[in-house]
């Protein structure tokens, strides 16, 4: 796995594949939102279109709480 906190994170994961090209598969943890904006960040300091992405960046809550549990935040704030 690989821990992304920043989109200059991101950047640095994503240099090398042309995302033109390259389908996106991303297991995003329970929360897909913050992932989402740190691509987009990093896709604009790119100068590419967010619509250029083909591909999966997928989030699972309800499995995470299954098999942790737990939630790092409420599961009410992750389907809004």
């Amino acid at each position: 796995g690989l821990s992304v906190v920043t989109a200059d994170d991101l950047a640095r994961a994503l240099a090398d594949i042309d995302l033109a090209r390259t389908p996106l598969f991303v297991e995003a943890g329970p929360a897909v939102g913050p992932l989402l904006s740190l691509l987009a960040a990093s896709l604009q300091v790119k100068g590419l279109s967010p619509f250029i992405i083909k591909g999966v960046v997928a989030a699972d809550p309800l499995g995470e709480l299954a098999a942790s549990g737990r939630l790092s935040c409420s599961i009410e704030s992750l389907y809004i």
